[in-house]
Parts: C-alpha cells; structure tokens; sequence
C-alpha cells in the first residue's frame, strides 16, 4: 500500500502561512519535470498541486497538474519561462 506523503515545500509554505499562485497547469510529465528543475536551478521552491489524481482518473492525464509557486516568486518565475520560449504556458 502507497500512503500519500505531503510534499514537504508545500507543509513548510502552510505552516508559514505563505500566500501561493499557480504558475502553470499542464498534463505533461516530461515538461513539468523541466519547470520544476528550471525554477530549482533559479532558488525558486515551486510544488505541485493535484499530482496524485491521476491514481483516480485511472492514469488517464484528464486532469492537469498544477505548479504552484509563492506569491513574492511569481514574477520571477514568470520571467523565467518567457525567457526560455515558454512564457504562453504560463496561467
């Protein structure tokens, strides 16, 4: 049995009360395994939001996962993927 364990970035921001905003929503693995690395490379600590739902949805990708960063990152991070040709994928 798989037990969820709470991505630890997100437990820090909740205890801290840090506000969050999404940074992009996408179904692909592959690239949202890029942003992650693009903005940890950057010191910008991001979480994803809704990854597990796929265990519900029956591995389908018909709900997307979200990226979430905090609210004094976001322009930052926003940036970031402008600069690396991705910005129309940001929310």
């Amino acid at each position: 049995m798989i037990a969820y364990t709470p991505n630890i970035v997100e437990a820090k921001w909740r205890s801290r009360r840090i506000g969050v905003k999404e940074l992009l929503r996408t179904n692909e693995r592959v690239f949202l395994s890029w942003a992650q690395a693009l903005l940890a490379a950057e010191e910008i600590e991001a979480f994803v939001m809704d990854g597990h739902m796929s265990v519900l949805e029956g591995s389908a990708n018909a709900i997307p996962v979200r990226l979430m960063v905090a609210d004094a990152d976001y322009d930052r991070a926003r940036r970031l993927f402008e600069d690396a040709g991705e910005g129309d994928r940001v929310v």
